[in-house]
């Protein structure tokens, strides 16, 4: 139901979904194939994210919810997001955005919400940033589109 959800979801916008690997790496993946047309250089966007993390935890260690999850603290949370096949989250598509200077449109899956957009926050006008296009089956898999 997810899928065929997200493949019709595609279809009404006209977009079609470029596949990447289902590696753990599939986030980072995605947004390489938009920024550099090469999934291949996944390492070198997880590389940036996580260092968008560190430069300024402030900004996303309350979005982490540790309590739930496998991670103690912040710290141990951007630890474990550099680590190859680890999977990303709302909080890396968000620094994602703040580091490249970039809107992250997600197309779900969801029943509701169906678009999640992900803008940096230190951009600042005249000039509207640029935008990439990823696709979301629920708590699975990310694609390029």
């Amino acid at each position: 139901v997810e899928r065929k959800r997200l493949r019709d979801r595609l279809q009404d916008f006209g977009l079609r979904e470029h596949a990447v690997a289902s590696d753990g790496n599939c986030q980072f993946r995605a947004i390489a194939h938009q920024l550099c047309g090469n999934d291949e250089r996944h390492d070198a966007v997880r590389k940036r994210v996580v260092g968008q993390l560190t430069l300024e935890p402030e900004r996303y260690a309350e979005f982490c919810m540790v309590e739930d999850a496998e991670d103690a603290d912040f710290e141990s949370f951007v630890r474990r997001m550099g680590n190859d096949g680890e999977w990303g989250d709302a909080v890396t598509l968000q620094a994602a955005a703040d580091v490249y200077g970039i809107v992250v449109c997600l197309v779900t899956s969801y029943n509701e919400r169906g678009i999640f957009r992900a803008t940096p926050q230190h951009r600042t006008p005249p000039t509207a940033p640029p935008t990439i296009w990823l696709a979301f089956w629920a708590e699975s898999h990310y694609a390029s589109i």
